[in-house]
């Protein structure tokens, strides 16, 4: 109830943070409410987002900028991840038991467009941002802390946070 009623509460932070989700993703989770789900993800990708400030004002959200598969290799791995998943959940086995797909069907599977276009519809975000920060020398233009987090160019300001994280980890740092 907590987290339902914060949601409720908050409604625009609520869809703030849901930016980059699909539309059809939590369109889907609604209306599947009380069955099982399996969660799909790529861990140690390659691809890169970008936080840009966009205005002085602290209010004023920064654009973000997730780049979700970017990378050929990750959109590869990710239909790798699809198919395989696709393969076992659509067995003789698993059928045996009750067990079927919702929203994935052997069309999605057929071809590098068709998996393209399934994952992009299905596209969640974790929440598990991190990295933002770079660390590194002061002369690096992109490095924003130093190896003890401290912002370059700022005094008595540090980072404390997993933004100063040169990667995300291969599991969600709230783990």
């Amino acid at each position: 109830m907590g987290t339902q009623s914060a949601v409720f509460r908050r409604p625009l932070q609520t869809l703030n943070a849901l930016r980059g989700t699909s539309r059809r993703a939590i369109a889907n989770q609604v209306r599947s409410k009380g069955t099982g789900s399996v969660v799909l993800g790529l861990q140690r990708e390659k691809s890169r987002g970008e936080v840009r400030i966009v205005s002085p004002d602290p209010h004023v959200d920064p654009a973000i900028s997730y780049r979700f598969l970017a990378e050929a290799v990750d959109r590869q791995r990710m239909r790798d991840v699809v198919t395989v998943f696709a393969d076992l959940f659509h067995s003789e086995p698993m059928r045996k038991i009750g067990v079927r797909t919702v929203n994935l069907g052997h069309a999605d599977v057929n071809s590098d467009l068709a998996l393209d276009k399934w994952i992009a519809a299905h596209l969640l975000i974790a929440g598990h941002a991190t990295s933002t920060c770079r660390m590194g020398d002061p002369d690096d233009d992109m490095a924003v802390v130093d190896q003890t987090g401290r912002v370059h160019g700022v005094d008595n300001l540090r980072v404390v946070d997993t933004s100063m994280w040169p990667q995300a980890p291969s599991r969600g740092p709230n783990a």
